[in-house]
């Protein structure tokens, strides 16, 4: 859970997982969107990736991201049991 918490910590992975809760995403993509270099985008994507909080899917040369709807359902629900919500 630490992980996790530490990861959605960063505005900057906030708005990364907020544009993948529609649809799976490139990094390219991901750039598009924000002011963030590349290398920033993957750097982040890295964390949330090790945070399990999202996916990978390869489609020949380009990986595309999802947000992992049942680890942030996980991370709600634990949340509202820890702090009895």
């Amino acid at each position: 859970m630490d992980k996790i918490l530490k990861a959605l910590a960063d505005p900057v992975r906030l708005d990364l997982l907020k544009a993948l809760c529609c649809e799976p995403l490139t990094v390219g993509d991901l750039v598009k969107r924000s002011r963030l270099s590349q290398p920033a985008i993957s750097h982040h994507l890295r964390i949330l990736k090790e945070a399990a909080l999202v996916d990978t899917a390869k489609e020949g040369t380009r990986v595309y991201y999802s947000l992992r709807k049942s680890c942030i359902k996980g991370v709600c629900c634990g949340l509202r049991e820890e702090f009895k919500l």
